[in-house]
């Protein structure tokens, strides 16, 4: 199922969004932006380093850019969310870190937080024009950032804990995928066969060993490229050698070329 419907707000700090239906950006465990998303109907599992578990109607989720995580979708028919995506601006660049230190799940967000969502859904849908709309969306954006900071809501940022196996893992790859780096290799620096390493990630994290590297790697890519980086100078920090290849597989991945970025 496509999305059945779909409302959109963008403005210079961030964009919002309120679908039901198929995630429009299945399978992108890492991005570029700070992210809230509000977790409004369906059946949906939530899978990152730290937190796991079925998303409770009401729940939002709090995630750092870069940092991995995945939605798994049981019914597209049913799954109905809002997303707020931010951007790094002068406007709103000095907060974004004090929220977005880490994965958090407020399992119960008090009323306020909901209500400024729902403000954002009626903007949405408003007849307004769009600039009066992203000057509406940033000042929305804006008191929920602040009211993120400083409520002192029960947020869980860690309710299991990974093997030790798939910890050291995660910080060899992390600390490493620029260089030339293989499951074989990690599993030799890791004291273990290649397939224990395999299967313990994947239970875990729900993503192999060779996607999370080549994920990670076009993450710091992209925003490399976005932050000014030339795409050949990108691909070799973030890990690839054989700049066609890291051509195709950016494409595959994202829906389009490298220069697409630039353009944004």
């Amino acid at each position: 199922m496509e999305n059945e419907f779909k409302y959109l707000l963008s403005s210079e700090s961030g964009k919002f969004k309120f679908a039901k239906g198929s995630p429009a950006l299945e399978g992108r465990e890492f991005h570029c932006y700070d992210e809230i998303l509000y977790f409004i109907d369906g059946e949906t599992q939530f899978v990152s380093k730290n937190i796991q578990g079925e998303l409770k109607k009401g729940s939002m989720v709090v995630i750092p850019k870069e940092h991995f995580h995945q939605f798994i979708v049981s019914d597209n028919n049913t799954y109905t969310r809002c997303v707020l995506e931010f951007f790094e601006s002068e406007k709103i660049g000095s907060i974004l870190g004090e929220v977005f230190s880490d994965v958090t799940l407020i399992t119960e967000p008090d009323e306020e937080l909901k209500e400024l969502f729902e403000e954002l859904i009626k903007i949405s849908k408003s007849n307004l024009p769009i600039t009066e709309k992203s000057k509406l969306l940033d000042s929305v954006a804006y008191q929920l950032l602040v009211k993120l900071k400083y409520s002192d809501f029960l947020g869980v940022r860690e309710n299991v804990t990974v093997s030790k196996l798939t910890e050291d893992t995660l910080f060899y790859i992390d600390k490493n995928y620029y260089n030339e780096i293989s499951v074989p290799e990690i599993a030799k620096r890791l004291n273990v066969s290649e397939s224990t390493l395999a299967h313990k990630f994947r239970e875990e994290l729900n993503i192999s060993v060779y996607r999370y590297i080549l994920k990670k790697r076009l993450s710091e890519a992209r925003q490399l490229i976005s932050n000014g980086e030339s795409y050949s100078v990108a691909a070799s920090k973030s890990g690839f050698n054989d700049y066609s290849n890291f051509f195709r597989l950016y494409k595959r991945e994202y829906g389009e070329p490298p220069s697409v970025v630039t353009q944004k």
